[in-house]
């Protein structure tokens, strides 16, 4: 250990790459025959003026229509703040990280914008970083997908505009003024339309979807789209992506505006949509047809009218509690989620230097747990050390990533909440779709040996 600590062992360089796939579950891509996609943030990948343009539309509709303090208006987006994963706390009006304990990390709390210390668990929980099931239940929200990071922000600022102004208010309210100002803006319209003025704005091109697309087909796989979103804004994005190619011959199957995660679980009938009318028919649909389009619908019907086991089906999409939580529970689906964050953190893990660290603290960890297994190998001052050692190694791999919260996956050497899910739920994950462009008909995504200190520990 100490030949390594002190760098007198050569450390192999790390073999994961940021377009690597992730394995929770071992899956045979050869028994796979149904291929499925969410839309937004899975097909297709937004810029960051998304981002941008969700908090500002929120933030006018939080002043025009809540009565917000108009110089709330000076406020802008910092696209550098929000991470996903991130919780916040109706009662305290905290936002917090929690880890898959739900245990809450004591560098990364924040009361608006301002962070606090290990002193603010004695203030505001009684001393303890423990949150019980109860009471995460009760008060504290979760914000898991793309489109929540300009709602942390949002709640952030806002609660440090009303600190600094000496406004009394309460958390909870402003939690839910805040959250149906974003969701306003979203069931709207509003966001759809900004988007489709001005579409290459808002889209980040990439041939690899196509590609993914492509090579997919070409195995063999059949592919249905499975999205919350209008047909016309699909339709909008699709041919800016595929440069105006028809899309809609990629898929057996279109459903929109599928209102999930409740079509994993409720029982809506399937409407067929008419594009060039655009309005929904009136006829009982009784089979789903290539070539058509289709609204609402639900789980059972699907599996019934396209006669595909769970098991035989594949669905990707970004968001692990509305996209795939319910088809792995209900439906026996496989799943595959698209986390963007993974190409930063692995940009991390190939720095040599974080790398190096990481392999260090396996090897400090490995001792550790020696140390207490065999009570003849016990030594009080070695185990001192090695703590210590633990714990610096921990602190400079951490300065790495994201400067408020750290890594979306993991958090004083445990999987965060996030984390937690993602590997409960998810059989692949990846940083985009376009992954898939490399694998073969034969492809087998098995799990590798686990390697302790290592997060991403099964990775094709």
């Amino acid at each position: 250990y100490r030949e390594l600590k002190e760098g007198r062992t050569p450390v192999s360089p790390p073999d994961n790459t940021p377009e690597s796939i992730h394995v929770n579950s071992e899956l045979d891509l050869a028994g796979i025959d149904f291929i499925g996609f969410d839309y937004d943030f899975t097909l297709a990948n937004y810029t960051k003026s998304l981002e941008h343009t969700v908090y500002d539309l929120a933030l006018t509709q939080l002043i025009d229509q809540y009565k917000y303090p108009s110089k709330l208006r000076r406020t802008k987006y910092d696209e550098n703040f929000a991470v996903r994963g991130v919780w916040f706390d109706t009662r305290t009006g905290l936002l917090l990280k929690l880890n898959y304990m739900n245990v809450m990390s004591e560098e990364h709390v924040f009361h608006g914008r301002t962070r606090l210390g290990s002193e603010c668990f004695d203030e505001y929980y009684n001393g303890s970083q423990y949150v019980s099931v109860d009471y995460r239940n009760e008060h504290l929200r979760t914000m898991v997908d793309i489109f929540s990071l300009p709602e942390i922000c949002l709640i952030a600022d806002v609660i440090e505009f009303l600190k600094v102004a000496n406004i009394p208010f309460d958390p909870l309210s402003v939690y839910e003024d805040i959250h149906s100002s974003v969701a306003m803006v979203h069931k709207s319209g509003l966001l759809h339309a900004t988007i489709r003025n001005d579409i290459s704005r808002y889209l980040s091109y990439d041939l690899d979807t196509l590609k993914a697309l492509d090579h997919l087909q070409s195995m063999g796989k059949k592919l249905f789209l499975l999205s919350n979103s209008s047909y016309e804004f699909i339709n909008a994005g699709m041919s800016y992506l595929l440069q105006d190619r028809k899309w809609q011959k990629y898929f057996e199957i279109i459903v929109t505006r599928a209102r999930k995660p409740e079509w994993f679980s409720k029982t809506r009938p399937f409407r067929e949509y008419d594009v060039k009318r655009e309005r929904n028919s009136w006829n009982v649909v009784r089979e789903l047809e290539k070539g058509k389009v289709y609204v609402a619908g639900n789980l059972d019907d699907f599996m019934r009218m396209t006669q595909h086991r769970g098991e035989k089906i594949l669905y990707f999409g970004d968001h692990v509690y509305s996209d795939l939580q319910l088809p792995f529970r209900r439906g026996g689906w496989r799943t595959g989620a698209i986390i963007r964050e993974l190409e930063s953190d692995m940009k991390i893990e190939q720095d040599f230097i974080h790398h190096n660290m990481d392999v260090k603290k396996g090897a400090c960890q490995d001792l550790l747990v020696c140390l207490h297994e065999e009570e003849k190998y016990f030594n009080a001052s070695l185990e001192y050390e090695l703590l210590q050692d633990r714990k610096f190694f921990e602190d400079m791999m951490s300065k790495d990533y994201h400067q408020y919260w750290g890594s979306v996956f993991h958090v004083n050497g445990y999987p965060t909440s996030f984390a937690f899910h993602l590997y409960r739920y998810v059989d692949i994950y990846m940083s985009k779709i376009g992954a898939m462009r490399t694998c073969t008909p034969q492809q087998r995504f098995l799990l590798k040996r686990r390697q302790k200190s290592n997060l991403f520990l099964n990775t094709y």
